[in-house]
């Protein structure tokens, strides 16, 4: 198989999360879309996107109490509710992916991975590694969503857990994270202005990087930068790893064709 790379397009890059409301930014989709079209034609590699929910998810497993499983009947009610939302924004980022020529191709994860108290305990890989094998041109189109649950009866998927993941399991080369911040910041860079970027964590700086990053403002079930970054160092040793800004022109075009690119690189051997 060809080399591997997986991205996620965050949700606080592809919507309105601070604001909670569901409602795309299409033209950092479109952007990211164009970017990928033109790196995929200067060089071949295999490609799955993983993208988040903002305001499509988390709004509604915070508004139904869901994010620690299912016992009532307006539980159930917001566990559709929820799938449904990410189903409409899973479609959005199709679409776009299609109009500018690219073959996305969606996959739910509703019905391919089962959790048990909130961590993935099967994943059905063969329908992702199919449609790699296919074609390279295919680009299977993940994100987070309400999963059936085997202690809890349904429960969270966070699109960073299926990128762990996926990223093991099928031998990753490199994995992108697209945020709206241009990597981990010391300081929370929204309330700081001196807040430098952390270019590299490794061994050396891990201990000290975990007791400088502090959890999102923003409305997020699956915790945050912080979830985000907990979650690569626990799962994904000993592949490179880029933290960036999708939303600025360039950087996702650069970052896959193996450029330069401002953000926070990560190598955990």
């Amino acid at each position: 198989m060809k080399a591997l790379i997986i991205l996620k397009l965050g949700g606080s890059a592809i919507t309105y999360k601070r604001r909670n409301i569901p409602k795309v930014r299409p033209n950092v989709i479109r952007m990211a879309a164009e970017e990928i079209k033109r790196a995929k034609e200067e060089k071949d590699f295999n490609l799955i996107v993983v993208h988040g929910a903002g305001p499509y998810g988390h709004k509604f497993v915070t508004e139904y109490g869901i994010d620690n499983g299912l016992k009532t009947s307006e539980h159930f009610e917001g566990f559709v509710k929820t799938h449904n939302s990410m189903e409409e924004l899973n479609r959005i980022v199709v679409d776009e992916f299609v109009k500018v020529g690219l073959l996305g191709f969606p996959v739910q994860p509703s019905v391919c991975i089962v959790q048990e108290n909130k961590k993935i305990v099967s994943f059905d890989t063969s329908i992702i590694k199919s449609l790699l094998e296919l074609n390279s041109g295919i680009i299977p189109i993940m994100y987070g969503d309400m999963v059936l649950d085997r202690e809890l009866k349904a429960s969270v998927v966070s699109g960073d857990a299926i990128i762990a993941y996926l990223a093991k399991e099928l031998g990753a080369e490199r994995v992108l994270f697209g945020t709206n911040v241009p990597g981990i910041h010391d300081k929370d860079p929204r309330t700081n202005k001196d807040a430098e970027i952390i270019s590299n964590i490794n061994e050396e700086n891990v201990d000290d990087v975990l007791l400088k990053v502090s959890e999102t403002k923003d409305v997020d079930v699956t915790g945050g930068m912080k979830g985000k970054l907990v979650e690569v160092l626990k799962t994904l040793q000993g592949v490179n790893v880029l933290i960036f800004n999708v939303t600025e022109k360039e950087n996702l075009y650069n970052a896959l064709a193996g450029k330069d690119v401002e953000g926070t690189e990560i190598k955990m051997v």
